[in-house]
C-alpha cells in the first residue's frame, strides 16, 4: 500500500485511505480542528499543545464561542486506541455535537 502525506495548513499528517464523499459542513461553520502527527504531537488548530491543554480549549470555543463541531486528522501511524481516546474525549465536552474524521479520498480514475 502506498500512502502520500498531506501537508495541510503546515501539519504533515498521512490520512487514511477511503471511500467517503465529502461533506458540506456549511451547517457546521463554527468547526475546530484537531490533528495529531505521527509523532503523537496533538494540533488544535495548527498550535501544538498537550491533550489537557487542547480540550480546555475546546471547552472554552464550546461555551464561549460557539464551537460545536471538531475535525480530526490523524496520522495512519498514529495508534487507532489513541484517535478513539481523543475522540472520546472531545465528544465529552458539552456543546461539541459534531465529530468527524478526516481521510484523503481514494482516487477513481481508470476504476471501474
Amino acid at each position: 500500500m502506498v500512502t502520500t502525506p498531506l501537508i495541510q495548513n503546515g501539519i504533515k499528517v498521512e490520512l487514511p485511505k477511503g471511500h467517503v464523499s465529502d461533506v458540506d459542513l456549511a451547517e457546521k461553520p463554527q468547526e475546530w480542528v484537531v490533528a495529531l502527527d505521527a509523532q503523537g504531537i496533538i494540533y488544535l488548530n495548527n498550535q501544538a499543545g498537550t491533550a489537557t491543554d487542547i480540550l480546555q480549549q475546546l471547552h472554552y470555543a464550546s461555551e464561549h464561542k460557539g464551537v460545536d463541531a471538531v475535525i480530526v486528522r490523524a496520522d495512519t501511524g498514529v495508534q487507532f486506541g489513541k484517535v478513539i481516546e481523543l475522540v472520546d474525549a472531545i465528544k465529552n465536552i458539552g456543546k461539541i455535537t459534531y465529530v468527524a474524521f478526516t481521510t484523503e479520498k481514494i482516487s477513481t480514475s481508470g476504476a471501474r
